[in-house]
């Protein structure tokens, strides 16, 4: 979660035994709510960096809650990025300063060399709505034309 600070926090709820792990800071800052996935009992965080929409990757080792550190992405958007995860794969998702919505998809940690990719025909205003079925990554946004959402 982003604090009124701007600070990046994360918890643990067990739905088990009904309890909560403390609040544990990130170091750093975000404009934007950060996009959480789990994948391989990591806890994957990206977030928009305060400075020129900097794309920012850093993983919590649910074993131990430890963090891993921050790792920056090549690129930058307007917008907060949105993440989703299956069983083998991450896959984040932003909006290009152009409107376009891009991807990437990697198995595991994601890399700086993984180079997102355009959806084809797609725009949009706002942070990309998206989620894992399967090997089906789906994505809903909010239109660039005449604000119909397009699915």
């Amino acid at each position: 979660m982003r604090g009124s600070n701007n600070g990046i926090y994360y918890r643990t709820y067990d739905l088990t035994t009904e309890t909560w792990n403390s609040w544990t800071d990130a170091p750093g800052s975000t404009p934007d709510p950060p996009a959480v996935a789990v994948l391989d009992k990591g806890l994957h965080l990206v977030v928009r960096g305060a400075t020129a929409g900097q794309i920012w990757h850093g993983t919590v080792n649910l074993n131990d809650n430890s963090f891993s550190g921050w790792s920056l992405f090549d690129g930058a958007t307007p917008s907060a990025p949105a993440l989703a995860a299956n069983s083998t794969h991450l896959c984040m998702v932003v909006r290009g300063y152009n409107d376009a919505i891009y991807y990437r998809s990697t198995v595991s940690q994601p890399t700086r060399g993984v180079h997102g990719k355009s959806v084809p025909a797609g725009t949009t205003l706002s942070t990309p709505g998206v989620a894992m079925a399967g090997n089906e990554l789906h994505f809903a946004v909010r239109g660039s034309n005449n604000n119909e959402v397009l699915a």
